[in-house]
């Protein structure tokens, strides 16, 4: 710079008032613009910054890539499954291929809850939740385990005595005393094993029960962001709302 040289061409001095590459004895001139740096340094500021129309439509183009790029936010989507992640070839890889191929593919354990209900009276209530989830779109095929269906097809084979076929329920009065004997892990049937967990007795020591669940699996695959998930239990719950569940 102290010596007016060129920063591309050091060996040529540049004039100190037009920045233009001169020749020792001055003859040397800056020649005719391009095409294109007369477009871009020349016309193009006179019209954008130089009329009316121009400033406008810079205006409007900007205005409509700042409302682009809003729009764009909202659909932003996180996404994320550990699977991503596993090496080719692992064991683990293997696993989920004959999980996907023949066990409906990714699940999501849940489970509809009911509180402290009069079970011996509201039995179509815990029935009912079996049969709306089995047909909810959400809900993986042949996963939904209702303890309350067990129990009554249990009654109906063993005990057929205790069971009211107009009413299509077990007799009221021997419900409790019954379910001990079908959740016994002693003397119950070995399908009643796997609903003891989904069962919780009171803590008086009395025949009643102060909670249980129906459990079922969720489909995974179909839970591909957020707002799935959030349609999924919109869903579900909006099903299990009618007046027939308490």
């Amino acid at each position: 710079q102290e010596s007016s040289r060129s920063d591309c061409l050091c060996c040529v001095p540049v004039d100190d008032e037009t920045g233009v590459c001169v020749k020792k004895d001055g003859s040397w001139t800056e020649g005719e613009k391009g095409i294109q740096n007369r477009i871009v340094g020349t016309h193009m500021p006179r019209l954008v910054l130089g009329t009316l129309v121009g400033k406008v439509v810079v205006i409007l183009i900007s205005c409509f890539f700042f409302g682009l790029g809003i729009y764009g936010c909202t659909q932003v989507k996180m996404n994320y499954n550990n699977e991503w992640f596993i090496p080719d070839g692992h064991a683990i890889e293997a696993a989920i291929d004959v999980r996907d191929t023949y066990f409906a593919g990714q699940t999501l354990p849940a489970n509809v809850y009911f509180g402290d209900i009069n079970y011996p009276q509201e039995q179509d209530t815990v029935l009912n939740a079996g049969s709306v989830l089995r047909k909810n779109i959400w809900v993986t095929q042949n996963s939904t385990s209702s303890w309350m269906e067990d129990f009554q097809q249990w009654v109906k084979k063993e005990h057929v005595a205790d069971w009211d076929q107009s009413a299509g329920r077990i007799v009221p009065s021997q419900f409790y005393r019954l379910l001990r004997v079908f959740a016994s892990t002693a003397t119950g049937p070995r399908s009643a094993w796997q609903h003891i967990d989904n069962i919780r007795w009171s803590s008086n020591g009395s025949d009643s029960l102060v909670a249980s669940r129906v459990s079922f699996l969720i489909v995974g695959d179909a839970l591909t962001d957020g707002e799935d998930a959030v349609d999924c239990m919109d869903n579900l719950r909006a099903e299990l709302s009618g007046p027939e569940f308490p």
